[in-house]
Protein backbone atom coordinates (compact mmCIF):
# COMPACT_ATOMS: atom_id res chain seq x y z
CA UNK A 1 0.00 0.00 0.00
CA UNK A 2 2.72 2.41 0.67
CA UNK A 3 3.75 2.01 -2.38
CA UNK A 4 1.12 2.68 -4.44
CA UNK A 5 0.60 5.78 -2.21
CA UNK A 6 4.23 6.83 -3.31
CA UNK A 7 3.27 6.67 -6.81
CA UNK A 8 -0.16 8.77 -6.13
CA UNK A 9 2.14 11.18 -4.04
CA UNK A 10 4.23 11.97 -6.90
CA UNK A 11 1.02 13.17 -9.18
CA UNK A 12 -0.38 16.16 -9.94
CA UNK A 13 -2.69 16.73 -7.12
CA UNK A 14 -6.51 17.00 -8.13
CA UNK A 15 -9.60 17.38 -6.47
CA UNK A 16 -11.32 13.86 -6.93
CA UNK A 17 -14.76 13.51 -8.21
CA UNK A 18 -15.87 10.13 -7.65
CA UNK A 19 -16.61 8.24 -4.77
CA UNK A 20 -13.75 5.84 -5.26
CA UNK A 21 -11.62 8.20 -5.78
CA UNK A 22 -12.46 10.64 -2.59
CA UNK A 23 -11.93 7.61 -0.26
CA UNK A 24 -8.42 6.97 -1.81
CA UNK A 25 -7.18 10.59 -1.60
CA UNK A 26 -7.94 10.00 1.84
CA UNK A 27 -6.31 7.32 2.46
CA UNK A 28 -3.60 8.80 0.83
CA UNK A 29 -3.96 11.51 3.15
CA UNK A 30 -4.20 9.39 6.27
CA UNK A 31 -0.76 7.79 5.56
CA UNK A 32 1.01 10.44 4.39
CA UNK A 33 0.09 13.18 6.58
CA UNK A 34 -0.95 11.57 9.67
CA UNK A 35 1.60 8.65 9.67
CA UNK A 36 -1.35 6.01 9.46
CA UNK A 37 0.43 3.63 7.74
CA UNK A 38 -0.20 -0.39 7.39
CA UNK A 39 2.14 -1.23 9.85
CA UNK A 40 0.45 1.08 12.09
CA UNK A 41 -2.90 -0.26 11.50
CA UNK A 42 -2.06 -3.36 11.89
CA UNK A 43 -2.38 -2.36 15.82
CA UNK A 44 -5.68 -2.30 15.56
CA UNK A 45 -7.33 -6.03 15.71
CA UNK A 46 -9.73 -5.27 18.15
CA UNK A 47 -12.05 -3.46 15.49
CA UNK A 48 -11.07 -0.13 16.29
CA UNK A 49 -11.05 0.68 12.56
CA UNK A 50 -14.37 -0.86 11.61
CA UNK A 51 -15.71 0.86 14.52
CA UNK A 52 -14.66 4.17 13.53
CA UNK A 53 -15.44 3.80 10.05
CA UNK A 54 -19.59 3.11 11.46
CA UNK A 55 -19.11 6.18 13.74
CA UNK A 56 -18.30 8.24 10.66
CA UNK A 57 -20.54 6.83 8.65
CA UNK A 58 -23.21 7.30 11.18
CA UNK A 59 -22.28 10.89 11.65
CA UNK A 60 -24.57 11.27 8.26
CA UNK A 61 -27.64 9.86 8.79
CA UNK A 62 -30.18 12.36 9.90
CA UNK A 63 -31.94 10.31 12.48
CA UNK A 64 -32.52 12.92 15.19
CA UNK A 65 -29.74 10.37 16.94
CA UNK A 66 -27.83 12.70 19.09
CA UNK A 67 -23.85 13.11 17.97
CA UNK A 68 -23.05 12.05 21.41
CA UNK A 69 -24.81 8.75 20.84
CA UNK A 70 -22.68 8.13 18.06
CA UNK A 71 -19.47 9.04 19.87
CA UNK A 72 -20.12 6.64 22.45
CA UNK A 73 -18.68 4.23 19.75
CA UNK A 74 -15.97 5.85 19.11
CA UNK A 75 -12.87 3.50 19.32
CA UNK A 76 -10.50 6.42 20.57
CA UNK A 77 -9.96 9.69 22.52
CA UNK A 78 -12.30 11.84 21.51
CA UNK A 79 -9.91 14.23 20.69
CA UNK A 80 -8.87 12.26 17.34
CA UNK A 81 -13.15 12.53 16.15
CA UNK A 82 -13.09 15.05 13.81
CA UNK A 83 -16.48 15.21 12.01
CA UNK A 84 -17.45 17.13 8.74
CA UNK A 85 -19.76 17.32 6.14
CA UNK A 86 -21.88 14.28 5.61
CA UNK A 87 -19.30 13.78 2.19
CA UNK A 88 -16.32 14.29 4.37
CA UNK A 89 -17.70 12.05 7.10
CA UNK A 90 -18.10 9.48 4.27
CA UNK A 91 -14.88 9.35 2.82
CA UNK A 92 -12.93 9.19 6.03
CA UNK A 93 -15.05 6.15 6.76
CA UNK A 94 -14.39 4.60 3.77
CA UNK A 95 -10.67 5.04 4.10
CA UNK A 96 -11.27 3.27 7.69
CA UNK A 97 -12.68 0.41 5.86
CA UNK A 98 -9.77 0.14 2.98
CA UNK A 99 -7.46 0.18 5.86
CA UNK A 100 -9.01 -2.23 7.59
CA UNK A 101 -9.21 -4.56 4.52
CA UNK A 102 -5.24 -3.75 4.08
CA UNK A 103 -4.95 -4.88 7.70
CA UNK A 104 -7.01 -8.08 7.06
CA UNK A 105 -5.30 -8.95 3.85
CA UNK A 106 -1.80 -8.34 4.92
CA UNK A 107 -2.48 -10.20 8.36
CA UNK A 108 -3.54 -13.32 6.30
CA UNK A 109 -1.17 -13.08 3.83
CA UNK A 110 1.25 -13.00 6.53
CA UNK A 111 0.16 -16.14 8.34
CA UNK A 112 1.34 -19.22 7.24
Amino acid sequence: MEAEVAAHHGKAASKPTSGVARIAAERTRQILAEGWSTAHDRQHGAGELVSAACVYAMATLETGVPPIAVMNLWPWARTWWKPGTPVRNLEKAGALIAAEIDRLTLTDEATP
